[in-house]
């Protein structure tokens, strides 16, 4: 389409179909690229629906959606987006909604890299909130639930009564943390309904607050405290 910026208007008839949210200006790297993407990505239905789906990244779209996208009509679309799932290029999602395989895979791997992170920060932590590791995961929810249950089949991260881990990161305590940990729960066996509070708790056992919060949560998190 040829077209005059000032005024916009189309020389020669017709009509815009589908406008570019960014600009591809040549002194852009990859624009010859992202060019000749574009063209070859409409050559035939499949690498048009192909197209659609990795455009939409971790949104997903309804078959009538990727149907405007790859310009063809929804039924076409419906039969081409079935293949694409069985072959294992989409994901089908609940709502009859679809994402492009490795578009979940990326958040597989994101929510990998974020629970080593929280394991990091936490090393005796039996698991983590959903919502605490979410919380840095920019991505569909129908897209997340995915992809945590695709690691969890895979077994490349667990699900405790704390929340989630990677179960190579799973907690193992010292030999002086775990002392510490029978210190703290002979005093509460002892003291029963008259126990220490957690502020107590430094003074009781001998061990400063920062050395003893970490041991103290573990034993709340393996259901030793109460």
């Amino acid at each position: 389409v040829v077209r005059t910026l000032s005024p916009i208007r189309i020389i020669g008839d017709g009509s815009v179909i589908s406008q570019e949210t960014v600009k591809m200006r040549r002194a852009r790297g990859d624009f010859v690229k992202a060019v000749e993407a574009r063209e070859n990505a409409y050559s035939d239905p499949v690498s048009a629906l192909t197209y659609a789906l990795r455009s939409s990244a971790t949104s997903p779209q309804q078959c009538a959606e990727l149907a405007k996208g790859a310009f063809l009509n929804v039924d076409a679309a419906g039969e081409h987006i079935r293949v694409l799932v069985e072959q294992g290029v989409a994901v089908l999602l609940p709502g009859e909604r679809y994402v492009h395989a490795d578009a979940v895979k990326a958040v597989c791997d994101e929510l990998v890299s974020e629970l080593g992170r929280m394991h990091d920060a936490a090393p005796l932590s039996m698991g983590f909130a959903k919502k605490d590791l979410l919380r840095e995961i920019k991505a569909d929810r129908l897209v997340v639930d995915k992809a945590i249950e695709l690691l969890l089949g895979a077994g490349r991260i667990a699900q405790s009564t704390a929340g989630y881990l990677i179960p190579v990161r799973a907690p193992k305590l010292s030999a002086g943390q775990a002392a510490l940990a029978a210190k703290i729960c002979e005093l509460y066996r002892r003291t029963g309904f008259a126990s220490p509070r957690s502020d107590e708790l430094p003074e009781k056992v001998g061990a400063p607050a920062t050395v003893l919060k970490p041991v103290f949560d573990f034993l709340v998190q393996a259901g030793e405290l109460v």
